[in-house]
């Protein structure tokens, strides 16, 4: 996941930085990788990305680990938003919504998971501005 982490100084010599989500994927131990390098995991769960067009998916591995996959022909910040978006399901406790991975989460968990996502999002605009305009 692309964390564009630009160190940038601002007036009070603070350094502002995008939310890095791998870093907090790593400390939750969930799992990321892309539809492509996931091909086993895809299979384990008998789910194909490219027919359901979805840009990414949270679930439990066989082993019990948290794991995001996403398609990275997208763009960076639809690949952010999208992690973002499946990191949020499985902080909040969603992955136990639902009994199979191609099942779909209540319209609640959706809207609070595109909460969480938009949230990062957010910050990581208002970060930018305030090193843009040096406040």
């Amino acid at each position: 996941i692309q964390t564009d982490a630009y160190p940038q100084k601002n007036k009070g010599n603070a350094i502002r930085r995008k939310i890095d989500l791998n870093r907090i994927c790593m400390d939750y131990g969930v799992r990321v990788c892309s539809y492509k390098s996931a091909k086993k995991l895809l299979k384990e769960i008998d789910y194909d990305p490219y027919e359901t067009k979805n840009p990414g998916i949270s679930f439990r591995a066989s082993d019990g680990t948290p794991v995001i996959l996403f398609d990275s022909d997208r763009s960076d910040l639809e690949i952010r938003f999208t992690a973002a978006h499946e990191l949020g399901h499985i902080l909040l406790g969603h992955l136990d919504y639902r009994s199979k991975e191609k099942d779909s989460y209540p319209n609640y968990a959706e809207w609070e998971a595109n909460f969480f996502a938009i949230s990062i999002i957010t910050h990581d605009i208002l970060q930018e501005y305030a090193a843009m305009t040096n406040i």
